[in-house]
C-alpha cells in the first residue's frame, strides 16, 4: 500500500501509534523503513499519553463528584458509627480526615498503618503527642 493523500496518511498513522498494525502497509525504502521505525517510537509514546491524559479527565471528575457527594453528606447515627473506627462513639477531626482520605481513595489503608506505626515509634512516652519528651537531645 503506497501512502497517496491525507486520508492514507491519517490512517497508517493511527494504525501505527495504536499498535493495531494490520500490515496492510510496509515501507519499501531504507529511508521509509528508518523513518517507521522512529515513527512507532515516538507515536506510541504520544498516543499512549493522550490517550491516558483523555482518561484522567473522566476520572478526575469522578473523584470530585464522590468527594462532593461524601463531603455533603448529613451527620446521622449510622454515618457517625461508620466513620468512628476508634468505636468510642464520638469522631475527632483526625478520624474524619482519615476516614475521607479512605473514602475517596486518596490513601490506602495500609500507608495509614504504616504512618500511625511510625507515630507510635516516635511517641517514646506514650502520650499520642509528640513533643519534646519524645526526642533525645
Amino acid at each position: 500500500l503506497t501512502i497517496h493523500d491525507g486520508f492514507d496518511a491519517f490512517y497508517n498513522a493511527l494504525v501505527t501509534c495504536t499498535t493495531v498494525g494490520y500490515g496492510d502497509f510496509a515501507p519499501e525504502t531504507q529511508g521509509m523503513r528508518l523513518f517507521t521505525s522512529l515513527y512507532i517510537l515516538v507515536g506510541t509514546v504520544a498516543t499512549s499519553i493522550s490517550l491516558g491524559t483523555f482518561a484522567d479527565i473522566f476520572v478526575r471528575r469522578r473523584q470530585r463528584e464522590n468527594a462532593r457527594k461524601l463531603l455533603s453528606r448529613t451527620l446521622s447515627h449510622s454515618y457517625l458509627q461508620e466513620l468512628d473506627f476508634e468505636k468510642t462513639g464520638e469522631v475527632t477531626e483526625l478520624e474524619f480526615l482519615v476516614s475521607s482520605l479512605l473514602r475517596l481513595e486518596l490513601v490506602a489503608p495500609e500507608d495509614i498503618a504504616v504512618i500511625r506505626k511510625r507515630f507510635a515509634e516516635l511517641d517514646i512516652d506514650n502520650n499520642r503527642v509528640l513533643d519534646k519528651h519524645d526526642y533525645v537531645v
